[in-house]
């Protein structure tokens, strides 16, 4: 997922931000949708920071969030 969302600013500027978590024990799976668009879908480790840098890309906008706790 790297590098994947590098220009998240351009894609979800002004755009109602939709992030979904499948939260597990040790990957989380990620998918952000900005309107009708995917912007990403990938893992992340499950560590609180690693979610704040995700969040981070799209500070400027509105965010829901969205988790399935397996």
């Amino acid at each position: 997922m790297k590098g994947e969302y590098q220009d998240w600013k351009v894609w979800t500027r002004g755009k109602e931000v939709f992030i979904g978590v499948d939260v597990q024990k040790e990957i989380w799976h990620v998918t952000v949708r900005a309107e009708e668009e995917g912007i990403v879908h990938g893992r992340i480790p499950s560590n609180d920071g690693v979610f704040q840098k995700l969040l981070d890309h799209v500070k400027d906008c509105k965010v829901k969030v969205a988790s399935d706790p397996s």
